[in-house]
């Protein structure tokens, strides 16, 4: 109930929508009591009638709205009169019921919105709460499950919550009729809310199963999003290896666990809704003995039976609809667990510490001191790290796969914090820095380029977006990309397809060289910026990427050897521990070192 409670606590911050829907609720139910008294008082009239004339007795009623509204008595015969009396009621009736169709508009615009907004605000959250999670937090999430709980969870849990609302409304209503009915006979009203201590233990009965099954559906369309997403992606593999049939049977497998969670929980609800139904079918008859006997021997007038029984009739519907309300309630429930899970992790602000310094400015220095580091404690990727790096300093770090360089390099901008030791940043421990005063003087360039659906323009425009046009093509042509950007049909307002898939490999690349050049970062890291590009592509790119080092901090990962012979320092890692330190002459020399078995295996197979 903690999160239904947190749920609450969202919907009131939209409190005029609510209050909109309470209001039109009220006054729906006000004309609805209205439409009832109505319906006494012409019965009555008759009734009367047909009695005065059954006896031959003289009759006529006079409306007296200055003493009371529906006030009527025996006078002398005037038929006249009693006509304009019914038609005065009737037309005020009309009137009831056209104010009741105003405010049914209102009721649904206000719970409705109060639902949208509601929804908008948990999506805004869990993004919020995305784009600020550490990244190691993704290494052990799937997209596509991330994807489900911003689209599907959230989805499932608004379709929740309108039910829920709407329940809730309901119960508003059925309240007021409730208190109608004791206004009017409150010894049978009290009696027939005694029916309702039965329907509680059905609904306490159902309650454990159901929120088990909705939970269950939940999971299970979140794990066939992510099958679908994966074979998506991985289209091109699939078809490689012929695995067409194993991945239709598997989603069929997938989709088949989903359709016999839903069925489980329809199984659930089939056997409470008629349960209910029967509950309240049986009360409606003993409601209708009880009234057989008051007219037959207590001298209860037609007018008053008619009447109680259209608010009963009126009090039945959203009481129905109360029976749902534990079904609705499980699946807010179900829902609202996996999106309150993901929205309360710890994220980046929470790991910051307390009075964490920001930085206006920065040389660049760097250190590293006895740094170690593991995705889990006991498992050390890096292991007693140290080296330093000055300013303008462009430090190489080659190994073989595996060996730590991508995860080295990525303790920098505290992608990940340190399991041992430390890393300074002109003396000051990264770790008592902001983490967006600490990346403001930074820029990555990885192998795997990342662009934005938008324009190439808007891509460039990323890095600084106050930066005027003339600069972001002065990046562009450092980063030899504007002779081709120009040469597109819209030029720099083209727009990039899913991934930058209308862009070559190196041409992506160029783009991302000018994003980084317009940051104009202190310190610059290079994943393997050059791995996957052709000869023609890598010779530009390099070109790019010596402009963008210059008087720059610059780690540089790099699969090609031959791209890093002029870097001031070469680190070289193999199993997590640096293993030879020096400039690429140094190190070529040494006989049996691990730089020159690496230099050496790539130079044979060139």
């Amino acid at each position: 109930m903690k999160y239904v409670k947190r749920l609450m606590k969202i919907m009131l911050r939209y409190w005029d929508r609510l209050l909109l829907g309470v209001i039109s609720v009220g006054i729906i139910s006000l004309a609805d009591g209205f439409s009832a008294g109505v319906i006494k008082k012409i019965t009555d009239i008759f009734s009367f009638i047909s009695t005065a004339k059954t006896t031959h007795q003289s009759f006529n009623y006079v409306f007296d709205i200055s003493t009371k509204f529906f006030h009527y008595h025996k006078i002398l015969p005037d038929k006249i009169a009693i006509t304009k009396f019914i038609a005065l009621i009737l037309i005020l009736d009309i009137g009831a019921n056209l104010l009741k169709s105003i405010f049914i508009y209102g009721k649904n615009y206000g719970y409705n919105s109060l639902i949208e907004k509601t929804a908008a605000h948990i999506r805004n959250s869990i993004y919020k709460k995305i784009i600020y999670l550490p990244v190691a937090f993704f290494d052990l999430q799937k997209t596509g499950d991330l994807t489900a709980k911003i689209t599907n969870d959230v989805e499932a849990l608004k379709m929740s919550l309108l039910s829920f609302v709407s329940i809730i409304f309901d119960s508003l209503q059925a309240l007021f009729f409730i208190g109608l009915m004791f206004v009017v006979n409150w010894q049978l009203t009290l009696f027939t809310l005694l029916l309702f201590p039965i329907t509680a233990v059905v609904i306490k009965k159902f309650s454990h199963p159901l929120k088990k099954a909705s939970q269950s559906i939940v999971e299970n369309i979140s794990t066939v999003i992510v099958f679908l997403q994966e074979s998506l992606q991985g289209v091109r593999i699939i078809k490689i290896f012929s695995k067409e049939k194993e991945s239709i049977n598997k989603f069929g497998d997938l989709v088949h666990q989903n359709y016999s969670a839903n069925m489980k929980r329809a199984r659930i609800t089939s056997y409470q809704k008629p349960l209910n139904d029967f509950i309240s079918s049986t009360g409606v008859l003993i409601i209708l003995a009880f009234f057989t006997f008051q007219i037959l021997y207590k001298n209860m007038t037609l007018g008053s039976f008619l009447g109680y029984f259209v608010l009963v009739a009126m009090a039945y519907k959203p009481l129905k609809n109360l029976s749902g309300f534990n079904v609705s309630l499980q699946r807010t429930i179900a829902s609202s667990e996996r999106v309150f899970a993901l929205i309360d992790k710890a994220d980046e602000k929470d790991l910051e510490t307390k009075n964490a310094k920001t930085l206006t400015d920065i040389q660049g220095n760097i250190k590293f001191q006895n740094v170690a580091f593991g995705y889990k404690p006991d498992n050390l990727i890096l292991k007693d790290i140290s080296f330093s790096i000055k300013t303008g300093e462009n430090l190489a770090i080659v190994g073989p796969s595996g060996s730590g360089k991508t995860t080295l390099v990525n303790l920098i901008p505290r992608f990940y914090n340190v399991t041992k030791g430390k890393i300074l940043l002109d003396g000051i421990n990264i770790q008592d820095i902001s983490f967006q005063s600490l990346r403001n003087f930074m820029a990555v360039v990885p192998q795997d380029t990342v662009l934005f659906s938008g324009t190439i323009f808007d891509n460039i425009k990323y890095a600084k977006p106050e930066a005027t046009e003339k600069e972001i093509i002065q990046a562009a042509k450092n980063a030899n990309a504007h002779n081709f950007i120009v040469k597109l049909p819209k030029g720099y307002q083209t727009n990039l397809e899913e991934r930058g898939l209308n862009l070559s490999g190196g041409e992506k690349q160029r783009i991302a060289i000018a994003r980084a050049i317009l940051k104009d970062p202190k310190i610059l890291i290079l994943d393997e910026a050059t791995s996957a590009l052709d000869t023609e592509s890598e010779l530009l790119v390099q070109e790019a990427l010596a402009f963008l080092m210059k008087n720059r901090t610059t780690f540089v990962i790099a699969h090609r050897l031959s791209t890093i012979r002029n870097a001031d320092r070469i680190i070289v890692i193999e199993d997590g521990v640096i293993k030879e330190t020096g400039t690429h002459q140094e190190l070529y020399k040494k006989e049996y070192g691990l730089y020159k078995k690496l230099c050496d295996i790539q130079f044979k197979m060139n």
